[in-house]
């Protein structure tokens, strides 16, 4: 049985890579200088820092300035366009309706969590989150994703942690749940599922449940 899900929110719940990928392209224009749209993409899915840091090496910058320019564009891009990935809405109402708990960790911080979720209208979906500024450690760290489980009284036997990326499995693994790797790539992964289609994974849910 599944009833607690412990979501993670950029890539997961919501398409908003594209945004990074924009914001940071936009920033390194601010220094006159270009980069190959994908080659940044695959950076921000490592994760924010990562993707700041290697970009500001590549271009002699500090990461000072690529931060500072990439939240200046960023934060003005508008939150409707950074959608809910496909089949979300609808597996966390399921979740829901079986009388379970929807639950997000998430490196993003408090306010701007606050903002996606209300501006799409699915913050009633969610009991609980933990965001980047909480004061937890870091994903592949288990502490956030630990901190969840207890205050929430979630059942790890019928929990499971949904991200797209290693770090996001390997904190899921640490903590005793299973995981689900979203978003197919190559190479093995030690998560119990993968998909790439959050409809799926609702199918695959309801299956077990009802056995």
């Amino acid at each position: 049985m599944i009833k607690y899900l412990i979501w993670d929110l950029d890539g997961t719940l919501f398409d908003t890579y594209p945004a990074f990928t924009d914001a940071f392209l936009e920033a390194l224009n601010d220094f006159q200088y270009s980069a190959d749209p994908e080659w940044v993409l695959s950076l921000t899915k490592v994760n924010f820092s990562h993707c700041a840091s290697v970009l500001a090496s590549h271009f002699h910058l500090t990461e000072e300035e690529v931060e500072n320019a990439f939240w200046r564009h960023y934060l003005a891009m508008p939150l409707e366009t950074q959608v809910l990935m496909p089949g979300a809405k609808d597996l966390c109402e399921y979740i829901v309706g079986l009388g379970g708990m929807n639950v997000i960790v998430t490196h993003r911080d408090r306010p701007s969590t606050i903002d996606l979720l209300g501006t799409h209208g699915v913050e009633a979906l969610f009991a609980d989150f933990i965001a980047g500024d909480d004061g937890y450690p870091m994903k592949p760290d288990p502490g956030g994703v630990e901190a969840i489980i207890e205050r929430n009284r979630i059942d790890k036997e019928q929990a499971l942690l949904v991200g797209d990326r290693d770090m996001d499995i390997e904190a899921g693994l640490a903590s005793g749940v299973r995981t689900c790797l979203f978003g197919l790539r190559g190479g093995p992964s030690s998560a119990d599922y993968l998909v790439d289609d959050l409809n799926k994974l609702r199918d695959m849910i309801r299956e077990e449940n009802r056995l």
